[in-house]
């Protein structure tokens, strides 16, 4: 079985990508900030920090805790 490594750039873009998808589909001005930040976090290679944040955004659209708490 093999592995698939990406690089830091890959990855920032991948969660950018997800995170303009989102923004679009959702068409909330009052979360821009909140996607702007995202994208800054994963520019600085903050992955945790910026899936967190989208899952905070998301979330509520599953009816679930953002916080994992179930």
């Amino acid at each position: 079985m093999s592995t698939t490594k990406f690089t830091d750039s890959q990855i920032s873009e991948k969660i950018i990508d997800l995170s303009a998808s989102i923004s679009k589909q959702l068409n909330d001005p009052a979360l821009s900030e909140k996607f702007s930040e995202i994208n800054q976090q994963a520019k600085d290679s903050q992955f945790f920090y910026s899936i967190n944040s989208l899952l905070e955004v998301v979330g509520p659209l599953f009816n679930t805790d953002p916080k994992g708490n179930f």
